[in-house]
């Protein structure tokens, strides 16, 4: 069953403009992008919609805590086109921009890629946005009662999330992938009394205070989730042989932030040069954003902004004379 999204529109001077779907990563929401959204749909010539992912932002959980798979997310995009038709009069599935442009950032972007496998009907481009991509599976069976769920995450998030010394810190960890009004969507820091003498996982003294970052519930067992799918980084340009739509991946210049390896990063690059030469003109390209952290719309939104425009005049998204 799908959720009904909330989500922020940006339309284009336009009437008749072409759908760009931004779709955040995990524990964040679309307000994260909303730094680039007006510039990317004035330049671009695009209605822009930032989307929040059920369990996150301001859209509704999820109906079960079992039910925050990439499938389920993607059916939510798809359910959403119609309401962008009906309340904005921005979509028309009989209308010349019946597909739709997708960008996905981190863990979005396996959701939008999931679109685009199971709907390739409704995808004219995908915008990859430093993520180790590739199609995905569960490890684990997906009908899993709701204790085992909650006792397993409640287990990864003592191991996992870290501890700091400091408020600021604390705060400076979680605002670093989604910026400013993002984070108490998902998120919130709690002040622990730590004991004398006590070390955290890697072995650090703890202190008297210390400070957590907690993920609220729901976005725990989207991260539950997240942590027991199994993804392969090359074999997306492998299936781009049976989709027809551009693809570009933007990976984030900053070795220690970004979430794509070197050694998937050369293999991407390299598939996607021969991907492009078979393709007769549809665009498989890749990009690096220079010292950008994981977030490049945050850490280098001017790059962002010109790479993502650049994109969408490649694709072909002028709308008819």
């Amino acid at each position: 069953m799908s959720v009904p999204l909330h989500y922020t529109l940006f339309r284009s001077e336009s009437k008749q403009a072409a759908l760009f779907l931004m779709v955040h990563g995990m524990t964040s929401a679309g307000l994260t992008f909303h730094n680039v959204a007006a510039r990317i749909a004035a330049q671009a010539n695009v209605h822009v919609v930032c989307v929040d992912l059920r369990g996150h932002g301001s859209s509704p959980d999820a109906p079960r805590i079992q039910d925050y798979s990439l499938t389920a997310m993607a059916l939510d995009i798809a359910d959403l086109l119609g309401t962008l038709k009906d309340k904005e009069g921005v979509y028309d599935a009989a209308g010349p921009f019946a597909k739709v442009h997708l960008l996905g950032h981190s863990w979005g972007s396996r959701v939008v890629f999931a679109l685009a496998q199971s709907r390739p009907d409704l995808v004219a481009s995908l915008l990859i946005e430093d993520e180790y991509i590739g199609p995905a599976h569960r490890v684990e069976g997906k009908d899993e009662d709701e204790g085992t769920v909650v006792a397993r995450s409640q287990a990864m998030l003592e191991q996992y999330q870290p501890h700091f010394p400091s408020f600021n810190e604390a705060e400076a960890f979680f605002m670093r992938t989604t910026g400013p009004g993002v984070c108490d969507f998902s998120r919130k820091i709690l002040e622990e009394q730590g004991n004398p003498g006590e070390v955290d996982g890697q072995g650090n003294p703890i202190g008297a205070k210390r400070y957590r970052v907690l993920f609220k519930p729901h976005v725990t067992h989207v991260w539950d989730y997240h942590c027991r799918v199994a993804t392969v980084g090359d074999e997306v340009w492998k299936d781009c042989r049976k989709f027809p739509m551009p693809m570009h991946v933007m990976k984030a210049g900053d070795a220690q932030d970004s979430d794509i390896s070197a050694s998937t990063w050369e293999e991407i690059t390299a598939q996607a040069k021969e991907l492009e030469a078979e393709a007769e003109g549809v665009v498989r390209s890749t990009s690096v954003v220079a010292e950008a952290a994981h977030p490049i719309h945050r850490s280098h939104p001017e790059e962002f902004v010109a790479q993502t425009v650049g994109f969408l005049q490649r694709c072909s998204i002028a709308a008819p004379a």
